[in-house]
C-alpha cells in the first residue's frame, strides 16, 4: 500500500500528512472557502491554504499527542487503506468545525494579572477539534486491534521503513 490522492484529498510526500484540496472541500460538503475565508475586501491569497494547513495540523496534532509511536501511526495514515476514509472524514469534519466555531484565525491572548502570554490551546478550550474527528478517532481500526486515540503501546516501525514510499 502506498498513500494516493483523489479530487478531494492528496498526500504531501514531505510533510507525510494528508491535505484537503479547496476545490474537493467544495464538491464534498459544498463550501467555497475562497468564499467563506475572503469575505471581506482585503482578500488574502494564502487564506485558503494557510485554513486548510491548520485543519490538517489540528487533526495529525490529536491524533498524535497520546500516542507511544507517533512515527507508527503516520505510516498507517499514509499506507493502511482501511484509514483512509477515517482521514478524509476527519478533515472534512475538521473544515466544517472550524468554519462553524469561526476557528480561522490564529488566537493570542495575554493574561492581565500575570502579564504573560496565554497558551492559545487555553483560550479554544479542550475542544479544538471536532466532535466527529474525536469519535472517529476513537473507532477500532480494521485489522489492527486498536483505534487511532491509543495509549497502548504500539509496535516500534523499523528504520528501514520509515518515511520509505510515503
Amino acid at each position: 500500500m502506498t498513500p494516493y490522492n483523489d479530487s478531494v484529498m492528496y498526500y504531501d510526500y514531505e510533510e507525510h500528512k494528508y491535505y484537503l484540496a479547496p476545490e474537493g472541500v467544495t464538491d464534498a460538503i459544498g463550501v467555497n472557502l475562497d468564499l467563506a475565508l475572503n469575505a471581506s475586501a482585503a482578500r488574502n491569497p494564502q487564506a485558503v491554504r494557510n485554513f486548510l494547513d491548520r485543519v490538517t495540523e489540528s487533526v495529525y496534532e490529536y491524533i498524535y499527542e497520546d500516542s507511544s509511536s507517533a512515527e507508527y501511526l503516520e505510516y498507517l495514515l499514509a499506507n493502511h487503506k482501511p484509514l483512509r476514509k477515517f482521514v478524509k472524514r476527519m478533515l472534512l469534519a475538521q473544515v466544517r468545525y472550524a468554519l462553524a466555531n469561526n476557528f480561522i484565525d490564529d488566537f493570542s491572548g495575554v493574561n492581565i494579572v500575570k502579564g504573560t502570554a496565554m497558551n492559545p490551546r487555553d483560550l479554544r478550550s479542550a475542544m479544538r477539534v471536532a466532535p466527529e474527528v474525536q469519535n472517529l478517532c476513537r473507532q477500532d481500526i480494521a485489522g489492527l486491534g486498536f483505534c487511532l486515540k491509543t495509549t497502548l503501546m504500539l509496535p516500534p516501525l523499523p528504520e528501514w521503513a520509515y518515511h520509505v514510499g510515503y
